[in-house]
């Protein structure tokens, strides 16, 4: 067995306190709203960056397997050829918009949920932007910076910390609290 230095120990439970502390802070009414447009949704569409990228998979693919919903669901960058195409044939800052463009043609009722830690990635407001000209409900998990996304957002969570993992550690929370609050729905 190891042996660490008390600094090492302190360290991890300073970190642990931490994500407690940012989960106590959630707004879990806003939650239990995004899981109702979740359930009222005939597509929901899940996009982010990196580890909100992964976070948008993740959830995706629980809510779809773990969940009752029957609501066809997916993220932008799980088929990678599409996410690829676009990127070089238009731009990656437009990338993820023109998917949702040319996926939802024939769709009324979409939501999209839009993970950013930043809250300031300009591929993510311009999503936000079009999927709003689409008509289509647009949720946000950002961190500590909600000006950008806001206007553009029907709701929005606020992680409020400018530290990318602590957010996605909580966004990585909200996936999994909404796939509960989806089973427990009437």
């Amino acid at each position: 067995m190891y042996t660490e230095p008390r600094q090492i120990i302190d360290i991890s439970k300073d970190y642990i306190k931490e994500i407690n502390g940012l989960i106590q802070c959630l707004d879990m009414q806003k939650i239990i709203d995004i899981a109702y447009l979740i359930k009222e949704s005939s597509l929901t569409i899940f996009c982010g960056n990196g580890g909100s990228y992964t976070n948008a998979s993740h959830m995706a693919g629980d809510i779809l397997i773990n969940s009752p919903v029957e609501g066809n669901m997916f993220a932008i960058g799980d088929n990678l050829v599409s996410f690829s195409a676009y990127s070089n044939d238009i731009s990656y800052e437009r990338a993820m918009a023109e998917e949702i463009i040319k996926r939802t043609k024939l769709i009324k009722d979409c939501t999209i949920i839009l993970l950013s830690t930043s809250g300031t990635s300009k591929n993510i407001l311009q999503t936000a932007i079009e999927s709003k000209k689409l008509g289509f409900k647009v949720v946000s998990l950002v961190g500590a910076y909600k000006d950008i996304l806001e206007p553009y957002s029907d709701i929005i969570v606020t992680t409020k910390s400018l530290d990318a993992g602590f957010v996605e550690v909580v966004h990585d929370f909200v996936g999994h609290c909404l796939v509960r609050i989806l089973n427990n729905l009437k």
